[in-house]
């Protein structure tokens, strides 16, 4: 047996033990503690399709999301309670392979190299996974629709109905619009990105407004009411913290001493992130722009938890794949080659970084370890962007492909 073969073995048996292991984890969640965030989504499915409240709280949590994933939810609520959540445990697996799939097509991994590479996700993410999975949360299915967004052939107003889409689900990717923004595969035509970005607003409009109103009437504006007044406003008034990711909550901490992060300093916080993103994008790197995009949904977030990090496996993808299978860095000018212990060196350190965001919170007097761990994977992760580096052999598939979107 060769390597290929040993290690795509290795990754089908951590992948079948993880997928049993979580499908037990789900039913005792779901059905011995009950305690799913998933069965958050069920009742305000059930809530809407009643034409009561969904963000008024009936069970263990509030639903934060638009209403458009509650009418997503209303067919999962018809089900038999073990049918629905296990069917949504099916897409939230099928989602983490469709994202591994996707991510290496992007980044243009020959299909040779992809198995060590979701080994490594795959034990880098274990509890990341977990939470996803087992609470039955979105972020893996979100995550999927987004990925969909850089497929070959794909265009910037598809990008932008797909990302309207994913916004309709949960607020956090908002910040693609950055994405949409900086796009330059027009030439920079300024009236080019502004449409894309009226086509967003549009797909949100009616998605959030106009589905849920066919269900619920003008209802849906006192649902939005209350959740704009009694949920949000209390969100952005005590956040972000100092160990929720947030950036801005970091530097609030640690330089400032206050809690929570001034408005000002969320603003500047967002600009600085945003200027990388201007930056590939000038040069043409839009994969990448839309790579660092997803990281920088957990930096500017309200409500930080473990497995919103979903979002980092793009990037871990594209700076192991560095790690194990090319032979120099090119800066500039300048060629540096990744000897055996500068290989170990740099995976250690994305190990170090991922411990750091991991388990970060749980230092003394709430030291902000996490989002330094955090803004360290996306300062890295710029890094590795910018770097050029020769290809392995002649074909083309070892270079970093990045699609264009017409």
């Amino acid at each position: 047996m060769n390597r290929q073969q040993v290690w795509k073995s290795s990754v089908w048996a951590l992948y079948t033990t993880l997928v049993l292991l979580h499908g037990w984890l789900v039913y005792k969640i779901a059905f011995i503690r009950q305690w799913p965030d998933f069965g958050v989504y069920l009742e305000a499915g059930r809530r809407l399709w009643a034409v009561q409240n969904p963000y008024i709280l009936t069970v263990h949590d509030q639903f934060w999301y638009p209403l458009f994933f509650a009418v997503v939810m209303v067919p999962f609520a018809a089900l038999p309670l073990v049918v629905s959540h296990y069917l949504w445990y099916a897409i939230s697996v099928a989602s983490l392979f469709l994202v591994l799939r996707d991510t290496c097509r992007i980044l243009g991994i020959d299909d040779d190299k992809q198995h060590l590479l979701w080994f490594c996700v795959g034990l880098l993410f274990v509890s990341i996974i977990q939470a996803d999975w087992m609470y039955g949360n979105v972020n893996l299915f979100l995550l999927a629709i987004l990925m969909q967004c850089l497929r070959e052939r794909q265009t910037v107003y598809r990008a932008a109905i797909l990302i309207g889409t994913a916004i309709s689900i949960k607020f956090a990717p908002i910040v693609m619009i950055l994405f949409l923004a900086f796009d330059n595969q027009h030439g920079h035509k300024l009236w080019k990105n502004l449409t894309s970005i009226a086509l967003l607003f549009a797909t949100v409009a009616l998605l959030c407004i106009g589905l849920p109103y066919l269900i619920a009437g003008s209802a849906v504006f006192d649902f939005y009411r209350f959740w704009w007044s009694d949920l949000m406003m209390g969100q952005i008034r005590n956040q972000p913290s100092g160990n929720n990711f947030t950036l801005a909550g970091g530097v609030a901490y640690m330089a400032l001493n206050v809690y929570p992060a001034p408005l000002w300093l969320q603003l500047a916080c967002g600009l600085f992130l945003a200027g990388f993103v201007a930056y590939l994008s000038y040069k043409g790197k839009q994969a990448f722009a839309f790579i660092l995009c997803l990281i920088i949904m957990p930096l500017t977030g309200a409500r930080g938890q473990q497995h919103h990090l979903i979002v980092l496996i793009p990037a871990y993808i594209l700076m192991l794949n560095v790690v194990f299978y090319h032979t120099f860095l090119r800066i500039g000018s300048q060629a540096i080659a990744l000897t055996r212990g500068k290989r170990i060196a740099l995976f250690s350190f994305l190990l170090g970084i991922m411990l750091c965001i991991l388990w970060g919170n749980h230092l003394p007097n709430k030291f902000p370890l996490d989002m330094i761990g955090l803004f360290t994977a996306f300062c890295t992760t710029f890094f590795v962007m910018l770097t050029q580096y020769p290809p392995q052999t002649q074909s083309t598939n070892t270079h970093y492909a990045t699609p264009t979107l017409n």
